[in-house]
């Protein structure tokens, strides 16, 4: 990993920012995990980036559409539990009842946090989708429906 200060000439916006990026070619060479071969190499190299100026000759500026990941199952909360908190099994099924169970209103009704546990059905009813998408719409306008 490259670590890169960039400057922009006067009367620019911004004077400066860093970035990271990733050495990919070096004299006109690809390399790849092994073509350093050395210690000495390597800091050869950096020395040579060090002492050199760059010049960015073109940018391309793409939309990229990501899409969000897909709900929870059974099986994918209890791994990220797992992976990620080092949870168990039972545990990740107990905060999740507690969720289903959910909190006490004001008004003495119960409401549950999230749906039925081990409903592992990605369905989403059309009416459901369609309410969805116009509070998505009231919210935050057209280009995030």
């Amino acid at each position: 990993t490259v670590e890169v200060d960039f400057n922009k000439k006067e009367g620019s916006f911004v004077d400066s920012f860093s970035f990271s990026s990733y050495l990919s070619h070096f004299d006109s060479k690809k390399l790849n995990q092994l073509s350093i071969s050395s210690h000495a190499e390597a800091k050869d190299i950096e020395q040579k980036i060090n002492s050199s100026n760059f010049e960015v000759i073109g940018s391309k500026r793409n939309k990229m559409r990501k899409n969000p990941p897909a709900p929870y199952i059974t099986s994918t909360l209890q791994q990220d539990a797992a992976n990620k908190l080092h949870f168990s099994a039972s545990y990740t099924m107990k905060l999740a009842q507690k969720l289903y169970e959910g909190v006490q209103l004001s008004n003495d009704k119960a409401a549950g946090l999230i749906t039925y546990i081990r409903t592992d059905g990605l369905h989403i009813a059309n009416e459901a989708a369609k309410d969805i998408r116009s509070l998505v719409i009231e919210r935050y306008g057209q280009d995030f429906a």
